[in-house]
């Protein structure tokens, strides 16, 4: 620091003789998840400040859930289930940020019938929602990450069927879906099924 004084006695502070250091914006990777929900975030280099953190919340307000499911709901096409988390970038002091850049995401859920589909549905700061282009798969680059289920009891007639067909092993299908997005808020991931007509 560079001081001035009077008296020698009293400083006052005038100038830095170096510049601050300007932060650094490193590539960097963010995993969160809730009960049924898990998200991947790879962020290039320049996206975010060092020391950045991200947060995911389960959404849980009907009206917002309401709106989701509305914006994908058309004929014969079934909405099975709608899963919406809050997704938050904090700085190193807490402060909410966004990215500079657009950033690439993946969303994981696990679904038990083949024959659904997922899609990504962005609701803004505002209330307003839109389907966002996404692909089944991972990003190029992204690492694929399984979400395991909580446990749910079966009801009796389920279990008896299943002691009948003891010994076969039944698997889960995960239904993951990967996109870029340069603001965040609310996301869903909103699992639908085409209904057959005759």
């Amino acid at each position: 620091p560079i001081l001035t004084s009077k008296d020698l006695v009293n400083w006052t502070l005038v100038n830095y003789a170096l510049p601050e250091a300007e932060p650094a914006y490193p590539a960097q990777n963010f995993e969160g998840r809730t009960a049924y929900v898990k998200v991947a975030v790879s962020a290039p280099e320049g996206a975010f400040p060092e020391g950045t953190a991200m947060a995911v919340a389960d959404v849980a307000d009907d009206d917002t859930l309401e709106n989701i499911e509305a914006t994908v709901s058309e004929d014969f096409v079934e909405v099975k289930r709608v899963h919406a988390v809050d997704i938050t970038f904090t700085d190193a002091e807490g402060n909410e940020i966004e990215p500079l850049l657009p950033i690439s995401v993946v969303m994981r859920v696990e679904e038990k019938e083949q024959q659904q589909e997922a899609v990504v549905v962005h609701v803004d700061d505002a209330g307003a929602t839109e389907v966002v282009e996404s692909q089944s798969e991972a990003p190029a680059g992204e690492t694929e990450v399984k979400v395991e289920m909580p446990a749910t009891e079966a009801p009796a007639e389920e279990a008896a069927e299943g002691e009948a067909q003891e010994g076969e092993a039944t698997e889960s299908e995960e239904s993951s879906v990967g996109f870029e997005a340069d603001t965040f808020s609310v996301y869903a991931v909103v699992i639908t099924e085409t209904i057959e007509t005759k």
